[in-house]
């Protein structure tokens, strides 16, 4: 009996923004790519790890759809922007630093990176909640990209849940992947199965 052939994902993170830089918190605002991040995006789609893709799926903020267009335009592969991978939500801490928002809310401190399944932005997503629409659109990329090699190009927050739901590892600890700009992971989905082949590949930034 021939086993079908495995689907292929890459999760790729946006180039550099001026708040990455600066260490703000963007969340859904919609900031644009510097020109550092600009540079990255092409360095991705230049070398990026596969021959071809049949799509690609980018969140409709710029700094994400904008790294999205150059890896499709690079691949001529079909590009499709969606609300649905849009950054966690911060609520009233977008735009702030870590330090800002510990400064207003002590509370968030020691949850931040201690018990991030705790932390509820005001106003804002939970991890949990930001999983909750990661999850059934990667379900329905396996479920109609069947054998294909599809590209998404997103955030850190929403791309390290969806590898915490591949892995199955509690949201707890969602921030022991790390996720750089233009980091590029790969996973791949045959007969029920995700397995993670890499996370986080920056080769291509080597080539600068």
């Amino acid at each position: 009996m021939t086993s079908l052939k495995a689907t292929e994902i890459f999760l790729v993170r946006h180039g550099q923004t001026e708040w990455n830089k600066t260490g703000r918190f963007q969340g859904q605002s919609d900031v644009p790519l510097s020109e550092v991040g600009r540079e990255q995006a092409i360095l991705a789609a230049k070398y990026f790890p596969a021959e071809r893709l049949d799509k690609v799926y980018a969140s409709d903020l710029s700094r994400a759809a904008d790294t999205g267009r150059a890896i499709a335009d690079r691949l001529g592969a079909p590009i499709e922007l969606t609300k649905k991978l849009r950054e966690m939500y911060f609520g009233q801490w977008e735009g702030l630093s870590y330090d800002e928002i510990v400064r207003g809310w002590p509370d968030a401190g020691p949850a931040f990176f201690d018990a991030p399944d705790t932390l509820i932005p005001p106003d804002g997503e939970t991890f949990q909640m930001v999983q909750d629409r990661a999850t059934p659109f990667l379900e329905e990329i396996v479920r109609v990209h069947t054998g294909e090699s599809i590209a998404i190009v997103a955030h850190g927050a929403i791309i390290r849940t969806i590898v915490a739901y591949v892995l199955g590892m509690p949201m707890r600890y969602v921030w022991r992947t790390r996720q750089g700009n233009t980091g590029i992971s790969r996973i791949t989905y045959s007969e029920g199965v995700y397995t993670v082949d890499y996370l986080n590949r920056l080769a291509h930034l080597e080539q600068a």
